[in-house]
């Protein structure tokens, strides 16, 4: 249904009107700012690549995974190119989905392309309802229809309201006083009890001091009122039909929260509300500038987005492979085996890197060339970037068809638009943006400027813009092309608080300067990070943070990632790891970690449900006992430890208070846990000895417990320590310590791969010929099993091709083995040779009416699946009899290998129309699987040339064979033996790469010496 004029329009009532309305969305292809500029002179912000996808995939995808039917994509800056990409995309044709693009050319702010909305509804009325209003550049994998469903049953119970936003907790610096996003602190008030939306500003916090200032009357109209400063405006929002019209009638509303929002919120007459939904575990952000950009990166390579991540198809993007460490590559790199791709990378289709480059925590798109000894640390390189050798690029962003010469140095910040050269060893200056394309001398006031129209040249877009242009030659040395923009006066500071780049320490120096000289002036109260205030609040003029050191947001860090590692169960190391980034980022001690890691633990004791004073010791305990590792990385040295104690006497004290009465034994629990050793709490106990009496309450607490009366009361020596810590295998528990503890070498020691055998892809082709040697030993059977089922081979022919195959395999016994000379060995052989002959011409007769009442078809199928068992366990390296010389006999599986074959031979002899044809076959079958092996391996253990020469031979013989009876079997063959000799040892070589073994000290020992007596 169409929006109406203000005050006009209405929701129905009606639940099954509301069920067949279609999930719409309105989709602003446009982001209306110049924070992207050069970039989005030449292409629109949602075409740029976010980790190798184009922005609006992803916002298209989450929109089509979260139930959305209709999506209308709003196009104004560079429409021609988006509408052209959705032309071509998978979204023309998705089934789920349908998208459809609504084109301006006049509108300049979000507020013009909502009006022009507004315009084409009253036409088309192609708005039914209630709809989500996003940016094309917002990433998200959180649910829609419950939140849709719930502003629906709210619009029935009070039709003022009119939009649900969405917000997500963001603990801004306390520093920049930005978030993890770079956008500016936002502070909101927000009604407890319905979270309708009280207040709203982002951009007239007093940072400096710490305050805000609060109408008067928001207080004497609500009775309680949540204050917010730590929370993200995610731009997500759920809007109903009367947002449009509210846009229609009043032309000064150009941003959605400037303008839009502030108005609704000071409007008293039409009393129109705003409420607040806050998402928990779901994903939110929007890309709003370049430190966003790096920001909602670095969550996509970590997998925070997920499904949106790249090894994973969506929005027809083309997959890559996730390997160890977070490093993801396709499948057609050329990367040099000298090359070094560190954690948390991303490399693309086509792109070649070459000898002795380093690539850290970046992404390189497709077709990309990197020469050697080139160093890209957190940088974002696109598509089809050429980087010769020797340069060096940290931090920076890289368009497409960029290319940079050699020895040429991108520092910090910079961005680098499209097609622009980089000439040889020139150093690009800290922040600079460089294009092809002039800077403007003067651009519009309007900060929401930003369109161009992509159909045209450079030169028209830039006089599309109506800017006047500057003249230059060219600023990146001789062989370079492109102009470094100057920055504009006044925006100095949004360089590098916007920028991809690490704040700088002198910019973080000055801030904390500044804010120190405002807290020598005055000292205010400070309301935490959100909290209530009561309608008799004496001042509304209140500060919203401390503004002192950056220790209070670390601790803050440190508490979100503990919880986290409890909820997600993360184990220790892992946890270990994000913390030490947290403190390399905050420059902190790792006594610093240790108070932080105490406060979050004995936090989360006291938010656990617990009832009494014993269930919270329980919980406290339970919690020290499952992460004193985590905590105990931390507190190896003395004055670690005591900082832990003075961390917890202060919580008791202050915050935690109900943590008081069991100061003592939680401190014994510590201690028992050998978290804190006694050293720390005599010290501690010495440092208190001098102190007022009312400091040493918990002192004096210790010392009502026994055990640890008599070491800090002093009246009886201290126990003598604990003998010191020894690595035994056996010998009992050691006096003083648990069964299982393990001092800090325990992890010193662990490797990795160290039992990983490296082999060579030439001595693994050479070993697997033994197996081709075999099948063909085992396929020469076949044909001669077919061949005399099928009368070619008479019963003499076959008695001949024993005897020769007899005497030939004995000729290579003697010329192999010196032992096989003795007269008295071979005259034993040939005794054997005829007792085993006769047995066999006595027994062909039963041989041959042995299956007589069984179908050939069975047969056949039990013959070629014993055949097959026989293959499988054959044992390719030895003999299946035991060898001359040999120590060992032949194994289980080979045994049972050998008898498989055997009555394979007997089930085929049993088809045979005479005596003289079953024995002939019964002696040739036995021989090969008997002998045959037995003379291969002395070929091999007499020279391995010599057997290489002999498999050769036989494949040969046995190819020949194989043509002559069937031309498919000769390929299937053909193709087996390529397999067995080429490609599973290549397949072999290729998977030790990924072996992961880990080894350490907790591996059970190995005997090294052969028990065989």
């Amino acid at each position: 249904m169409g929006a109406q004029k203000k005050g006009g329009a209405r929701v129905s009532d009606d639940s099954e009107e509301q069920s067949r309305q279609r999930l719409q969305a309105i989709l602003l292809a446009d982001s209306f700012t110049t924070k992207f500029r050069p970039v989005t002179l030449e292409r629109p912000k949602v075409l740029l690549p976010l980790v190798n996808v184009p922005m609006i995939d992803y916002t298209l995808a989450w929109l089509e995974s979260a139930g959305i039917e209709e999506v209308f994509v709003f196009c104004c800056a560079h429409s021609t190119q988006i509408i052209d990409y959705l032309e071509t995309s998978e979204w023309r044709t998705h089934p789920n989905l349908v998208v459809r693009t609504i084109e301006s050319h006049k509108s300049i702010s979000a507020g013009d392309a909502l009006r022009y909305i507004y315009e084409q509804q009253t036409e088309t009325s192609q708005i039914q309802g209630d709809f989500v209003l996003v940016s094309g550049d917002t990433v998200s994998n959180m649910p829609l229809a419950d939140l849709v469903q719930e502003h629906r049953e709210r619009k029935k119970k009070d039709e003022k309201a009119i939009m649900t936003m969405v917000i997500k907790k963001s603990k801004p610096s306390l520093i920049t006083h930005q978030s993890r996003l770079g956008t500016d602190q936002l502070f909101i008030a927000v009604d407890p009890l319905t979270k309708q939306l009280l207040h709203y500003e982002e951009d007239k916090v007093d940072h400096a001091r710490g305050s805000v200032c609060l109408d008067k009357s928001l207080m004497e109209s609500n009775p309680s009122v949540l204050l917010y400063n730590d929370m993200q405006d995610c731009y997500i929002d759920i809007c109903s039909p009367e947002v449009l019209s509210l846009f229609e009638d009043n032309f000064d509303y150009q941003h959605l929260r400037r303008h839009f929002v502030k108005g609704v919120l000071v409007d008293d007459i039409m009393g129109y509300k705003i409420f607040t939904h806050e998402i928990g575990s779901s994903y939110a952000a929007r890309v709003d500038n370049f430190r966003s950009y790096d920001t909602v990166s670095k969550d996509i390579i970590q997998r925070w987005t997920y499904p949106y991540v790249p090894d994973i198809n969506f929005g027809g993007n083309r997959p890559v492979k996730l390997g160890r460490e977070g490093i993801y590559r396709a499948c057609d790199v050329v990367q040099s085996r000298s090359a070094d791709v560190g954690a948390s990378t991303v490399v693309g289709y086509g792109t070649k890197i070459g000898n002795g480059d380093r690539i850290l925590n970046s992404v390189i798109g497709s077709g990309c060339s990197i020469g050697s000894n080139v160093v890209i640390e957190g940088s974002y390189i696109w598509n089809n970037v050429t980087i010769e050798d020797g340069c060096e690029i940290r931090n920076a962003i890289v368009c497409d068809g960029v290319r940079i010469r050699a020895g040429a140095v991108l520092e910090p910040g910079v961005v680098l638009s499209f097609k622009v050269v980089v000439g040889r060893d020139f150093v690009v200056p800290a922040y600079s943006k460089v294009s092809l394309l002039q800077q403007p001398m003067k651009e519009d006031s309007d900060e929401e400027l930003e369109y161009a129209d992509s159909s045209s040249g450079a030169a028209d877009r830039l006089s599309g813009l109506s800017l006047e242009m500057e003249s230059k030659g060219s600023e990146l040395g001789p062989d370079g092309a492109g102009y470094i923009w100057e920055v504009c006066e006044g925006a100095h500071d949004e360089e590098w608080k916007h920028s991809v780049a690490p704040i700088p320490e002198d910019k973080l120096a000055e801030i904390t300067q500044a804010m120190d000289d405002y807290d020598d002036m005055e000292d205010e109260s400070v309301v935490p990070t959100s909290g209530e205030l009561k309608s008799d609040a004496d001042s509304i003029n209140t500060d919203v943070n401390d503004p002192g050191d950056d220790y209070g947001y670390f601790e803050k860090e440190v508490e979100g990632t503990f919880l986290r590692a409890v909820e997600e169960g993360i184990k220790v190391e892992l946890g270990v790891l994000e913390i030490n980034s947290l403190r390399l980022s905050y420059n902190m001690e790792s006594a610093d970690c240790a108070g932080a890691i105490f406060y979050s633990m004995m936090k989360l004791a006291v938010d656990t449900p617990h009832s009494s004073g014993s269930e919270l010791y329980k919980n406290a305990a339970s919690i020290i006992a499952k992460w004193k590792g985590l905590l105990g990385f931390y507190v190896k040295q003395t004055d670690e430890q005591i900082e832990v104690i003075m961390k917890f006497e202060e919580m008791c004290q202050e915050t935690a208070k109900e943590l008081g009465p069991l100061f003592a034994q939680i401190l014994h629990v510590l201690y028992e846990k050998d978290v804190v050793q006694e050293d720390a709490i005599m010290r501690w106990a010495e440092e208190k000895a001098g102190a007022d009496e009312a400091d040493k309450v918990y002192l004096q607490q210790c010392e009502t417990i026994p055990q640890m009366d008599n070491n800090l009361a002093g009246d009886s020596p201290p126990p003598p320590p604990r003998p010191k810590w020894r690595k035994v295998a056996y010998g009992g528990m050691q006096i003083g310590y648990d069964d299982n503890y393990t001092d800090e070498t325990f992890l010193e020691e662990m490797v990795m791969n160290a039992n990983v055998v490296r082999r060579d892809l030439l001595k693994v082709m050479k070993d697997s010929v033994s197996i081709s040697q075999y099948l063909c030993i085992v396929a020469l059977v076949v044909l001669v099993w077919f061949h005399t089922l099928q009368s070619s081979l008479d019963e003499t022919s076959l008695l001949l091709l024993d005897l020769s195959l007899l005497a030939l395999g004995f000729l290579v016994l003697l010329l192999t083995e010196e032992k096989m000379l003795s007269l008295r060995l071979l005259l034993r052989y040939v005794i054997n040779i005829t007792f085993f002959t006769t047995g066999l011409y006595v027994l062909a007769p039963v041989y041959q009416t042995l299956t007589r009442s069984i179908s050939s078809d069975s047969i056949w199928a039990v013959t070629v699946s014993l055949l097959l068992l026989h293959l499988f366990l054959h044992d390719y390296s030895g003999s299946t009899i035991r060898a001359p010389g040999a120590v060992k006999s032949p194994s289980l599986t080979s045994c049972i290998s050998v008898n498989a074959s055997v009555v394979a031979s007997v089930f085929v002899a049993s088809r045979l129309p005479s005596r003289g044809h079953v024995f002939a076959v019964m002696l040739f079958s036995l021989q090969v699987f008997l002998f045959a092996p037995l003379v291969a391996y002395c070929i091999k253990k007499f020279s391995f040339g010599l057997h290489l020469g002999f498999s050769f031979a036989l494949m040969g013989l046995t190819m020949y064979s194989v043509y002559a009876l069937h031309r498919l079997f000769f390929v299937l063959f053909l193709v087996l033996v390529v397999v067995v000799n080429v490609v599973c040892p290549y397949w072999l070589i290729r998977i030790q790469e990924y072996k992961f073994e880990i080894n350490g000290p907790w591996d059970e020992a190995k005997l090294c010496f052969d028990i065989t007596d």
